[in-house]
């Protein structure tokens, strides 16, 4: 039986990988026993980088970078059907401060038909529902 399927964001990536973070025990503890594929949808990588860029510059960037291709964790591609589906949760929720990366997780979870993500953002995760009038439920 195949494991369900997780979506993990940007917050949620930092936390795995920067043992300086305030969450990272807590965010590895459930990397490592929630029963679930965590896949990295490769948009959330650019996002990654910054804020290990604003932690500790290149060089902590590149680091990043190593840890996370070690892991083979597996990263999706945003398709065009998934940004204009993105571009469309932007227009459907205007005035909200919903951020590219937050709604191409939303499109992918539809088009991969995954119900979790794996975020510490429950702000924006709150607000965006799925074309089903559901939220994704959140991890933790």
């Amino acid at each position: 039986m195949a494991l369900p399927k997780v979506l993990v964001d940007s917050s949620f990536l930092y936390a795995l990988f920067r043992k300086a973070d305030p969450d990272h025990q807590a965010v590895r503890a459930i990397f490592e026993t929630v029963k679930a594929e965590f896949i990295i949808p490769q948009v959330v990588l650019t996002e990654a980088a910054w804020l290990f860029n604003r932690a500790g510059g290149m060089p902590l960037v590149s680091a990043f970078l190593d840890l996370l291709a070690a892991s083979k964790i597996p990263l999706e591609d945003v398709t065009y059907d998934d940004l204009r589906h993105a571009s469309a949760l932007m227009r459907q929720y205007p005035g909200t401060k919903l951020e590219l990366v937050d709604c191409c997780i939303v499109a992918l979870a539809e088009r991969l038909e995954i119900t979790r993500v794996a975020t510490l953002d429950r702000r924006d995760f709150s607000i965006v529902r799925t074309q089903n009038g559901s939220f994704l439920a959140i991890v933790p």
